[in-house]
């Protein structure tokens, strides 16, 4: 796979092609860990974007997933990235579960 959403776009694929309804009968759960690509206050994703992200970008990165995806999403800014997680729960903690 080129990317992770490329990745997310097979899964939906394969849970529409098996006759279920993703995000109805079947829900999408993700837990990036991002502790794990968090280095000096910007997140690294190494595999899919060279770039160094900020916290809001990070929270605009998941935006775009969850209007693709209704996801539930666990672990999606660094444990102590406390002004993200307020930013994150603001935009989606009403849209999703955080």
């Amino acid at each position: 796979m080129k990317s992770n959403l490329e990745a997310i776009e097979v899964v939906l694929e394969a849970i529409s092609k098996a006759g279920y309804k993703p995000g109805e009968e079947i829900a999408i759960a993700l837990d990036p860990a991002a502790s794990e690509f968090y280095q000096d206050g910007k997140y690294v994703l190494k595999k899919s974007d060279k770039s160094a992200k900020s916290s809001e970008e990070m929270v605009n990165f998941w935006a775009k997933w969850v209007k693709i995806i209704d996801v539930s999403l666990e672990d999606g800014l660094a444990e102590n990235d406390w002004d993200g997680w307020a930013n994150l729960t603001k935009e989606l903690g009403g849209k999703i579960q955080l």
